[in-house]
């Protein structure tokens, strides 16, 4: 899987989940449902802290996301 800087990106074997790391530490888990209605994004350390978002609208955080950036 891609790596972005210090930040690793793998999947589990299905490619449901994805783990975002940085070195070998995991941050974040980003996961898409079974019925792909929604995806939710938590911290690997604290999976009770989450995020749950519609399915029909990553484009368009994924839109908002890249107008925030350049990130450092």
């Amino acid at each position: 899987m891609p790596t972005n800087g210090t930040y690793t990106i793998t999947a589990d074997s299905r490619a449901r989940t994805f783990t975002i790391a940085a070195g070998s530490k995991p941050i974040y888990e980003v996961e898409k449902s079974e019925d792909g209605t929604k995806v939710t994004i938590r911290y690997a350390e604290n999976p009770e802290k989450k995020v749950e978002v519609a399915g029909s609208a990553i484009p368009d955080l994924i839109k908002v996301l890249q107008e925030l950036g350049p990130y450092r």
